[in-house]
């Protein structure tokens, strides 16, 4: 069937695209290429973790890391020289995740609790640094964020 991305992220002069169809899977799709490869998910050659059901977002860290967010098994799985790893092991708790960025200083922040919260984790710790477990539209509340994006400084944009 044709593909059905989800999300689509530019990494050095490849697409990584996220297919929708099920099973979820990612393509890296070099740009001109008439067609890419299964990198992640079933038809790949990943070592390592590679069951996933529900592929929510991805990110690729500087040194070109991928981290995929898994939805059904509530993890983020780090593809590292084609083996695949749960970032955390055990102590990175999702729940209702929906969006996931990597910082410049390597940690990792995601919108979990169904869109009212943002968190921060780096160094085995995860930190609320925004909204919290109540979906809401008061100065420190967040209801329904589908995306987020962290600058240089720290500054954290949630659109």
């Amino acid at each position: 069937g044709e593909l059905e991305p989800w999300a689509v992220h530019v990494y050095n002069g490849s697409l990584f695209i996220i297919d929708g169809r099920e099973p979820c899977c990612v393509l890296q799709w070099p740009l001109g290429a008439p067609a890419g490869r299964v990198i992640v998910g079933p038809g790949s050659t990943l070592n390592g973790v590679n069951d996933f059901s529900d592929i929510i977002d991805i990110a690729i860290d500087a040194a070109g890391d991928l981290y995929v967010l898994d939805g059904q098994h509530g993890r983020i799985v780090k593809i590292h020289e084609g083996v695949g790893e749960v970032v955390g092991d055990g102590r990175l708790v999702l729940d209702g995740t929906r969006a996931l960025y990597l910082g410049g200083d390597g940690a990792i922040y995601f919108i979990d609790e169904g869109g009212s919260r943002v968190q921060r984790y780096a160094n085995n710790v995860t930190i609320p640094i925004a909204g919290g477990s109540e979906p809401g539209s008061g100065p420190s509340q967040l209801e329904d964020a589908e995306d987020i994006f962290v600058t240089r400084d720290g500054t954290l944009y949630v659109p």
